[in-house]
């Protein structure tokens, strides 16, 4: 008696590809599979007749190695640190573009001022004339 699970842990295909299986083969199956609370569990007969009808195409899982499995977590880890000291840096570059374009705004709109005042100084500027001493008086009209 083995369960739907362990069958699949042994033969290195799905869970998932043994329970379509026997529910595809369910009337060949009837009496072999013994159901106890939750868990289905397959007489030797099911074991043998699966094992017939299985599928090559069936997906199969990759016996994992601990090893690799640690070193790829590894680097994935370490993937992980670095994009986020990349984003850090890159939130602290945008935070420095940010307050260059508002000092620039800053800039630029105390030059339109200066401009500006420049221009009505000027205006006003025109409206006199300079006298013999230096001084300046309204043009008379």
């Amino acid at each position: 008696m083995i369960t739907l699970k362990d069958y699949a842990q042994n033969r290195c295909i799905s869970y998932e590809a043994v329970r379509l299986t026997v529910k595809r083969y369910q009337s060949e199956l009837e009496g072999h599979i013994i159901k106890k609370g939750r868990t289905r569990f397959l007489d030797d007969q099911a074991v043998n007749f699966l094992d017939d009808h299985r599928k090559d195409n069936a997906p199969r899982i990759q016996p994992v190695n601990d090893l690799d499995q640690l070193e790829y977590i590894q680097n994935l880890k370490d993937q992980i640190i670095f994009l986020q000291n990349q984003v850090i840096e890159l939130k602290d570059q945008h935070q420095q573009a940010i307050e260059t374009r508002l000092r620039l705004e800053m800039i630029t709109d105390t030059t339109k001022k200066l401009e500006e005042e420049k221009t009505a100084l000027s205006r006003e500027l025109s409206l006199y004339e300079r006298t013999i001493f230096g001084f300046y008086r309204k043009k008379r009209a």
